[in-house]
């Protein structure tokens, strides 16, 4: 896994030379969330992850106080989650109308 987040960095170090933009990394985990704060300019988590505040919390305090954008995705179907991103108060909720296989697999029977 290290050399996994190694190359993240790597990537996001060659995005910065090839041409300003802001680069937004989504995490599933602590460590990742980490780099995102360190290295990127914002972070996008999986709002129906049970530990989505605190990959959040991971990747703004390792931005250190940068402007850092914070954002979460969720189904246009899940409340819950859309309620977590108010309560969380992100930057951006992004929102999919893509169902996942498994509720697609279940819609067919």
């Amino acid at each position: 896994m290290t050399a996994r987040h190694q190359t993240v960095v790597d990537q996001i170090h060659l995005l910065r030379t090839i041409e300003p933009m802001p680069i937004i990394v989504g995490v599933n985990s602590v460590a990742l969330a980490i780099i995102a704060g360190r290295y990127a300019d914002g972070v996008n988590v999986r709002l129906s992850s049970p530990k989505a505040a605190t990959y959040l919390a991971a990747a703004v305090d390792a931005a250190a106080g940068k402007l850092f954008e914070t954002s979460g995705w969720a189904s246009v179907h899940d409340q819950a989650s859309q309620d977590k991103a108010h309560e969380l108060q992100l930057d951006r909720l992004i929102l999919s109308r893509l169902e996942s296989l498994t509720e697609t697999a279940e819609l067919d029977r």
